[in-house]
């Protein structure tokens, strides 16, 4: 699964032999905690979008849920840590939980042991100085991606789940453009063999497909990229 960049993007942003770079796709919501801004500045290519689970999407296996100081205490209170943990590990081989700006000493054992099952569930957790040191881990895997999507993957200790088929998380990429549902998605994906396709297709050509109006096929032009 590949997305291209947008033509906003892609003068002066770096090419590989495979063609223009992948962006890293972020949740719209994010833009209020300055990260992209970072990202963008350690040359990052990022696009906005609706994201149905986690805040930055990586690579095709890497999703990362950002977690800041004043955030997790509340998430491990009201179960919503657990429960987007859940999402990512359903969604994605290589969950990452980003932990953030967090100097609590001593830190509760109710944080250690939230931590903990976060870890046993497969999930990896890094734990990050402020938002430019997140800024920097998130390139650097970004930058891996781009130099060998084969080897992209942490590989955190304890069970792991079966990771999800290509189609499933090209569908769930899809369904993050708002308007486009699943079965939407599943009918692009038939149409047009892939997401990258999807994201050169022209606006007649996406509104070819069954459920994709002018307005649709103009937030998957929006998202994904004009060719």
């Amino acid at each position: 699964m590949e997305l291209l960049i947008p033509d906003r993007a892609r003068a002066g942003e770096p090419r590989d032999a495979a063609g223009p770079v992948p962006p890293v796709l972020y949740d719209h919501r994010e833009d209020a905690s300055g990260l992209p801004a970072l990202l963008a500045a350690h040359g990052v290519p990022l696009q906005a979008a609706q994201l149905p689970v986690g805040d930055y999407v990586v690579s095709e296996r890497i999703c990362v849920e950002r977690k800041a100081r004043g955030d997790l205490p509340a998430s491990i209170r009201d179960g919503r840590l657990f429960e987007q943990a859940e999402r990512l590990l359903q969604a994605w081989p290589s969950p990452v939980l980003v932990i953030e700006d967090l100097h609590v000493e001593p830190m509760p054992e109710s944080w250690r042991g939230a931590v903990s099952k976060l870890l046993e569930q497969g999930v990896t957790v890094l734990q990050t100085r402020n938002a430019e040191d997140t800024a920097a881990w998130i390139a650097r895997l970004a930058k891996r991606a781009r130099r060998d999507p084969s080897r992209v993957g942490l590989l955190p200790t304890g069970r792991r789940r079966s990771p999800p088929g290509a189609d499933a998380q090209a569908e769930l990429m899809l369904t993050s453009v708002h308007g486009i549902s699943p079965a939407t998605a599943r009918r692009l994906l038939a149409h047009f063999g892939s997401v990258a396709r999807v994201a050169t297709a022209g606006a007649r050509e996406l509104q070819e497909v069954a459920g994709v109006g002018k307005g649709r096929a103009r937030a998957l032009r929006d998202v994904l990229g004009e060719p």
